[in-house]
């Protein structure tokens, strides 16, 4: 899970990051030129992509901190740990009993 949602957070991170590099480009190229340094620059750039990348782990974490619990994900740990699918399975057909 935890590699699952890094996967995610770095792919919309760097996503959005070329995008605001690529159409603010000329607003970083004023800002070197006006002598400021590449980190001055690209700030606002990294901030807006940085706040979508951390709020997809951030809003899985909250569901886990609040007993949602993803029958698929736990599912699927369970097989790779070793478990038997049929085990697994017949686990999350009685979670989904218990929840209706």
């Amino acid at each position: 899970m935890l590699i699952g949602n890094s996967m995610t957070g770095i792919s919309l991170g760097v996503r959005r990051l070329v995008d605001g590099m690529r159409t603010q480009k000329n607003l970083v190229k004023g800002s070197l030129m006006l002598d400021a340094t590449p980190k001055m620059a690209a700030k606002q750039i990294v901030d807006n992509a940085f706040d979508p990348a951390i709020l997809s782990t951030i809003n899985s974490m909250v569901g886990i901190g609040m007993g949602i619990v993803f029958l698929l994900g736990m599912m699927t740990g369970q097989i790779l740990s070793g478990t038997s699918p049929v085990t697994a399975i017949e686990l999350r057909l009685f979670l989904e009993y218990l929840a209706v």
